[in-house]
């Protein structure tokens, strides 16, 4: 799904003039996109058994991804690609940093300042280059991937502290308990993009500058999608690992030689 939404998003950034309606409708459909990805980063920090590796895959796909993205900029600097890799790895590096606990190892951070400092930079400094480097979603994205693990942190906290009735009545039934907190913490996450939304729709009120509003407030649609989320892993194959990893360098290369034709 996230993949699809994707590529509807990038064809329509590339090919389809902005004054047309279905430009609109597709960038409408990539928003999808960025709430699927920036809620399975959340998840993947919660779950991943090397968080290390989990960093070091997301820094490789940035920098294969930021290689072509250069590239591109020396050919022909109108065209804006950005990286997403960027906003996932910046902000998925701060998850880490929170989830080991190890305060002292503040390298861990290092991404995500870094790409902070980027998305304040060029709110300031309109340079093609520098915002090659901010990364796709903006502060926008950061704050809806630290939302979400946010929501995890209060849901499970509010299910200790509040058991419901069916992890009291079912406490031997571990998977009932599993799915019953995996429905919460959805919804908590849907909260929190809504909460998201809504505060990054009032800034916007007070400064026209803030980019992508309108779009923006379509992540909302992906609503329905967190709430069907089971918590099960779905396809894990080295095969499909493989494809899903490098689907995005792959397509932004495709779309930028086409767009060259």
């Amino acid at each position: 799904m996230a993949i699809v939404a994707v590529v509807i998003d990038h064809v329509a950034l590339v090919f389809v003039n902005p004054t047309f309606t279905i430009y609109t409708v597709m960038r409408i459909i990539g928003r999808i996109a960025f709430v699927l990805y920036a809620f399975f980063i959340s998840e993947g920090v919660v779950y991943t058994k090397n968080s290390n590796k989990y960093l070091f895959r997301l820094l490789s796909l940035y920098l294969i991804l930021q290689v072509m993205i250069v590239g591109v900029l020396f050919y022909d600097p109108v065209l804006e690609f950005k990286n997403i890799f960027a906003t996932l790895g910046g902000a998925a590096s701060l998850l880490v940093y929170l989830e080991r606990k190890e305060w002292q190892k503040v390298y861990y951070l290092l991404p995500f300042l870094a790409v902070l400092t980027m998305n304040i930079l060029i709110h300031f400094i309109d340079n093609a280059w520098l915002i090659a480097f901010a990364g796709d979603q903006g502060i926008f994205g950061l704050a809806v991937i630290i939302g979400f693990y946010v929501a995890r942190k209060f849901t499970n906290y509010l299910l200790k502290e509040y058991p419901t009735p069916t992890q009291i009545e079912e406490a031997n039934v571990e998977n009932a308990a599993q799915k019953g907190a995996q429905h919460v913490y959805n919804v908590a996450s849907c909260v929190s993009l809504l909460f998201i939304s809504v505060i990054w729709y009032i800034l916007s009120v007070y400064n026209s500058e803030i980019p992508d509003v309108a779009l923006q407030s379509f992540s909302l649609l992906g609503i329905p999608l967190l709430l069907l989320y089971n918590g099960e892993l779905g396809h894990s194959s080295k095969a499909w690992r493989l494809i899903y990893y490098a689907f995005y360098p792959v397509h932004v290369v495709l779309l930028a030689l086409l767009s060259l034709i």
